[in-house]
């Protein structure tokens, strides 16, 4: 696992609607509320993210620009409240701005142990740890 100074990096999955996909890369800046702060507390400058965008898409790639922080102004996040929030960098982002998240996507990320019932991995969830090889998967799907 690469190692970002006395770090690790980690490897993240994060689970968002389009609408808030759209603020993270104008914004590079991704918010939370309070249930998923604890959560988002985690991810360390340095980690890597790839987006999973509801309705089965592939958004980019970011690099965590900074640990978490509240913020309650500036920036209004579709469907709440999200001062919780990440500073990120784009690393890369697809051409056509997402990719259908395709069968062979399910059958190639490990992630998703039960590839019948994938989706049940991502219920209830705004972020997943994963590992470099299934981060290094995805991030070779954004073209």
């Amino acid at each position: 696992m690469r190692t970002n100074g006395d770090i690790m990096t980690r490897y993240w999955l994060c689970i968002i609607n389009e609408d808030n996909y759209k603020i993270v890369k104008q914004e590079k800046t991704l918010g939370v509320n309070e249930q998923y702060s604890l959560a988002l507390r985690k991810f360390k400058k340095g980690d890597m993210v790839v987006f999973y965008v509801k309705r089965r898409k592939l958004g980019g790639a970011f690099q965590v620009d900074s640990n978490m922080y509240e913020d309650r102004e500036n920036i209004i996040f579709s469907g709440g409240d999200f001062p919780y929030r990440i500073k990120l960098k784009i690393v890369k982002l697809p051409k056509s701005g997402m990719i259908e998240w395709d069968d062979e996507m399910i059958r190639r990320v490990q992630f998703f142990r039960n590839k019948e019932k994938w989706m049940l991995h991502l219920l209830g969830r705004a972020f997943c740890e994963i590992s470099i090889g299934d981060y290094g998967y995805l991030y070779s799907r954004i073209t």
